[in-house]
Formats: C-alpha cells, structure tokens, sequence
C-alpha cells in the first residue's frame, strides 16, 4: 500500500511555445505534475484520477510502467 495518494486530473496536453518546437497530445495534467514531483522524495506513492473517455490507455500502461517499475 502507498504511502502517498496524489490526487487530481490527467489529461492530454498540446504545448505551443513562443519559440521552439510544439508539444501535441502528450500526458500532462495537475495529477501528472503533482505525482512526477512527489515522486522525487517519497517512490512509494499512489495516483487517483479522473480521465476523459478518450484518453489512450496505452498512456495509462507506460505511466503505470513508470511508477511501478
């Protein structure tokens, strides 16, 4: 069982610098962000979030992959 629960949204970002290139349709969200940086001091965390229908699970498999291991 987690230590940490984040809790909050994921959703699918597109990034539209000033300068530089453009971001399309990569995981991001408060939830992401949050979990990401949690992450950082505490690896035992857990990640509750609401999802549109839309999106990918393969995003939710390689997130899982990510903080699982």
């Amino acid at each position: 069982m987690p230590r940490l629960a984040v809790l909050g949204p994921l959703w699918r970002e597109y990034l539209l610098p000033y300068e530089g290139r453009a971001v399309l349709d990569v995981p991001g969200g408060p939830g992401l962000y949050a979990a990401v940086g949690a992450a950082l001091w505490e690896p035992d965390l857990g990640l509750v979030a609401r999802l549109a229908p839309d999106f990918p699970k393969a995003w939710l498999a390689r997130l899982r992959a990510a903080f699982v291991g």
